[in-house]
């Protein structure tokens, strides 16, 4: 599956293949995996639920999802 990898610490944006929910967590380095619909494709973006917590720095936001720190995954189903 196409996916975008986002690391907001780096300012960078880079597309990657994903084929599982391992892979996802390998890319954003984080066991507390979520995940919020974007827009109406059925494409998800994926990010650690605790990045607040952890005071991981540079902060994203896409569509209306509230803002992330740290690394994420856009998955995109089309």
């Amino acid at each position: 599956m196409k996916a975008i990898l986002i690391n907001a610490q780096a300012r960078s944006i880079k597309p990657v293949k994903i084929e599982s929910r391992e892979d996802i967590l390998k890319l954003v380095g984080y066991d507390t995996l979520e995940s919020d619909a974007i827009g109406m494709a059925g494409d998800r973006l994926f990010f650690d639920e605790e990045c607040f917590l952890r005071g991981t720095s540079g902060r994203f936001q896409i569509d209306t999802v509230i803002p992330v720190s740290g690394i994420g995954s856009l998955s995109q189903q089309g």
